[in-house]
């Protein structure tokens, strides 16, 4: 069958969405007819740091 892949453009698409190491990519297919692949992408970004919730009197948050 017929094939496809986003090998020529991934460089391309890891710059211009700053993808860094970590980071996870969903692709959703929308379109694949007259050889015309379009894709929906969502972008889950790595979280380096958290930042822990402050503590009211309580010691609850």
């Amino acid at each position: 069958g017929d094939r496809g892949g986003l090998e020529s453009g991934w460089s391309n698409f890891v710059y211009d969405n700053n993808l860094e190491e970590g980071d996870v990519c969903a692709f959703e297919l929308i379109n694949n007819k007259k050889k015309v692949l379009i894709l929906k992408v969502i972008i889950f970004r790595v979280v380096e740091e958290t930042t822990p919730l402050k503590l009211s009197r309580t010691g609850r948050s």
